[in-house]
């Protein structure tokens, strides 16, 4: 398994709160630091939606030669 995240984060304060560690490490393959990796949608806590881009994407997605341009 691949885990991409938006921030990499040291050993230590990992086992300060083990409980919030959700997918064991003998299932993870790789991780991959990806800055921004749920834009447009939201990180809670990181970044909002981004409203104009969705805009833009739905607007995008109503017709095939603009979504492919997209």
């Amino acid at each position: 398994m691949i885990i991409t995240t938006e921030k990499i984060i040291d050993t230590d304060e990992i086992r300060v709160s083990p409980d919030r560690t959700l997918i064991s490490c003998f299932y993870v393959d790789a991780v991959v630091h990806i800055p921004y990796g749920a834009h447009p949608t939201n990180m809670p806590g990181m970044y909002y939606v981004d409203i104009d881009h969705m805009k833009e994407y739905v607007a995008a997605a109503r017709d095939r030669s603009s979504l492919e341009e997209y």
